[in-house]
């Protein structure tokens, strides 16, 4: 049996950053000054398509899709508006993998078609809800 698919697949990123100040009263002025400041920037992109799938009797069909990952690699620099273990900045080098939008760099996503033999127990559980209805006498 032949059946067209659908998928869809959404990526938001989102860019946070803030601070908070709090100067409180000092005796005998009873009187307090706070701040805060955020900023949050957030992107999103959905990918969409179809798919032709061709399943056999007794089998299972599916989608199987991997996101288009991006691998950055550097050093992140930390700022910090109190000392933290006594340093305001710090240093991490490191590497992280994550999605990013179809289409990067003239590159897209995989779709691949999946099928397997179904078990016997996806077997007997849809012959029970597809026995024959049985005429009245």
């Amino acid at each position: 049996m032949a059946k067209t698919m659908g998928w869809e697949d959404s990526l938001t990123v989102t860019d946070e950053a803030g601070m908070s100040l709090n100067l409180g009263s000092v005796q005998p002025v009873a009187a307090g000054i706070s701040a805060n400041l955020s900023h949050s920037k957030a992107k999103a992109h959905v990918a969409s398509g179809t798919v032709n799938v061709t399943v056999k009797p007794r089998e299972v069909g599916w989608i199987a899709r991997a996101p288009l990952m991006h691998k950055a690699t550097g050093e992140w620099t930390t700022h910090y508006f109190f000392p933290v273990h006594g340093r305001r900045h710090w240093k991490i080098a490191g590497t992280i993998l994550g999605p990013v939008e179809n289409g990067t760099a003239g590159k897209y996503s995989a779709v691949m078609v999946k099928t397997r033999p179904m078990t016997k127990k996806e077997i007997a559980a849809c012959a029970s809800r597809h026995k024959p209805k049985q005429k009245a006498d």
